[in-house]
């Protein structure tokens, strides 16, 4: 049976109603049992252009977490027959509600006959059964971070360089030969006085920088399905019957 505390939680934590195959509304009104004071009725926006708002019975209905799960469908409710009405319920709009949802009337006069020891030829028993659903809450995040690593990188390479060499040629035919022979210099004249200076040269290693793409990351998100076990605990009434001597 649900209590106007728990009313008043759902309603504080703008809980929702669900039907057995969706999401139906928020709760906008209550009705209670004119001989009990619980809570048996409420008014539901539903959103629907045919009917914005429709009364369902608590009969049946269960907290789940923060929003009520009622025993209907969506489609039943939606289609209920709607009420001119909808600051009380008369007995013929209750009557017509409960045929709508399958339910029946309240025996008049119940009450007061089994206070007054009259024997009830039928007795109900009920029992919790447990309802498992799902949630969709956050499990983590992913950040991708780039940065950049300096690495030294050594290689070896062959340069050239340019010595001079002084070499003692006799004169006369092989002499002027080699002297007229392709990169060898002759210098000055007999008997002239002066510096020379001759231009050597050498090879030095240049370093130039390239950046081409090495590798592309891309990121996919899986969903993964797996088989979890849940349990509760619920209770069911028992009926024993006792011959009484």
């Amino acid at each position: 049976m649900i209590t106007h505390e728990q009313i008043a939680d759902l309603i504080n934590a703008e809980g929702q109603v669900l039907t057995e195959d969706g999401n139906l509304g928020s709760i906008e009104r209550v009705f209670v049992d004119d001989a009990t004071g619980q809570p048996s009725w409420i008014l539901v926006g539903t959103g629907s252009s045919g009917n914005a708002t429709a009364l369902v019975p608590l009969s049946g209905a269960a907290v789940d977490g923060r929003d009520l799960r009622v025993p209907y469908g969506k489609a039943l409710v939606e289609g209920s027959p709607r009420m001119s009405d909808v600051e009380s319920l008369n007995t013929d709009q209750e009557e017509q509600l409960l045929r709508h949802y399958g339910l029946r009337m309240p025996a008049a006069g119940q009450d007061a006959q089994a206070g007054s020891g009259a024997t009830d030829p039928g007795m109900t028993r009920s029992e919790e059964r447990l309802r498992v659903g799902t949630e969709t809450r956050e499990s983590g995040k992913v950040r991708i971070h780039k940065y950049i690593v300096t690495e030294t990188v050594t290689q070896t390479i062959p340069v050239r360089r340019e010595e001079i060499r002084i070499e003692h040629l006799p004169a006369g035919d092989a002499g002027e030969a080699i002297a007229a022979a392709p990169g060898v210099e002759r210098i000055g004249t007999p008997f002239d006085e002066g510096e020379y200076e001759i231009v050597l040269y050498e090879e030095r290693p240049v370093i130039e920088l390239e950046t081409v793409p090495v590798e592309r990351i891309t990121l996919t998100k899986e969903t993964i399905t797996e088989a979890e076990t849940v349990s509760g605990e619920v209770r069911k009434e028992v009926i024993e019957a006792t011959e009484l001597t």
